[in-house]
């Protein structure tokens, strides 16, 4: 695609933090052949001006929806993917924007077409330890006993967001086997209504 023109040698570089370790994320840089303009090829896994992957910020989501505060929820975030930086107030400005989308993902069912592949290189998973752990609590149950999840209405939302909690819960639940499931869920989203959720 580079002899082609459709992609330039130089490419965007982002960093992204995981399981204790920094990785660098390149995206390739396209150039429309009909105008002057140019974009980024960005991955589902590492957003821009989000240092940490995808599924890190929905799984934050999750875990609130599944009977934990935020502050409480956070401290699990940074524990599980190995995190050093990862705040309550992160998680109420993901819920704000999901709450922008509530339309689109009320009515959004994603089929297995449309949610991409796994990549040969995904991210590494946590240990199945540190994710009982960051489940203690919850209604979740362990995941190698099977799911007995139900949805907890986060008790201290500043201001009431109706139906967001029902939908997303239905959207992220997968989360609960497959983790990264959230990268792909993005992938889907943007392919849908050409939007990022996140």
């Amino acid at each position: 695609m580079e002899k082609m023109g459709i992609f330039e040698e130089e490419r965007r570089i982002y960093q992204t933090e995981y399981l204790s370790k920094v990785f660098q994320v390149e995206c390739s840089i396209f150039v429309r052949s009909s105008s002057s303009e140019s974009g980024v090829l960005l991955s589902s896994v590492k957003l821009p001006y989000r240092r940490y992957p995808s599924h890190v910020y929905l799984f934050a989501l999750l875990l609130t929806f599944i009977g934990l505060s935020m502050r409480t929820a956070a401290g699990r975030i940074r524990t599980l993917f190995g995190i050093s930086k990862f705040s309550h107030s992160t998680i109420s400005r993901d819920t704000d924007r999901m709450n922008t989308e509530i339309t689109r993902l009320s009515a959004w069912q994603p089929e297995e077409s449309e949610m991409g592949h796994e990549a040969q290189n995904e991210l590494p998973q946590p240990r199945p330890g540190a994710l009982r752990q960051a489940l203690r609590g919850t209604t979740a149950g362990s995941p190698s006993h099977g799911l007995l999840t139900t949805c907890t209405a986060p008790k201290f939302w500043r201001k009431p967001r109706p139906g967001l909690c029902e939908c997303l819960f239905r959207l992220l639940t997968p989360m609960l086997q497959t983790i990264e499931y959230g990268n792909r869920l993005v992938f889907a989203f943007g392919q849908r209504f050409g939007r990022l959720l996140l």
